[in-house]
């Protein structure tokens, strides 16, 4: 009946399959472990005053005073707002924030999935950037 679609079915498989790996999984893999080690065992603590960071059992503070600009690095859709992605890894993005003396904190979608509307939202009179990039990786 099926004559025109025999054909070995594990290599047909495989020569789906791979490509398919290496575009959607295999980015979404790498983002997520280098966001996940860019913020692993740091605590943040937000209000609408300051930042407190806290790594190794110590704590900085970074009042908004001195904040000099925040720069959210995200996706085209995720910029757009559009809820439908065409790959995975469109949904991570990552806020940097840097300090009047070059210092940058660095938070990720990891530690919130509405990081870039809380800062928004806490510091609205901090010029904010937001860049555009198709794999934001930190």
């Amino acid at each position: 009946m099926f004559t025109f679609l025999e054909i070995n079915t594990k290599k047909s498989l495989l020569i789906i399959e791979i490509p398919l790996f290496v575009i959607f999984i295999l980015p979404s893999v790498y983002m997520h472990l280098n966001y996940y080690f860019q913020g692993n065992d740091i605590e943040y603590e937000l209000d609408n005053q300051r930042i407190k960071i806290i790594k190794d059992k110590v704590e900085i503070i970074y009042t908004k005073d001195a904040f000099k600009e925040i720069k959210l690095y995200m996706s085209g859709t995720r910029l757009a707002g559009m809820s439908l992605r065409n790959f995975p890894f469109e949904n991570y993005y990552y806020a940097k924030i840097v300090i009047e003396d070059n210092t940058e904190i660095i938070i990720t979608c990891l530690f919130s999935q509405k990081i870039d509307k809380i800062l928004e939202s806490y510091y609205s009179e901090v010029p904010t950037l937001k860049i555009k990039d198709f794999y934001p990786i930190i």
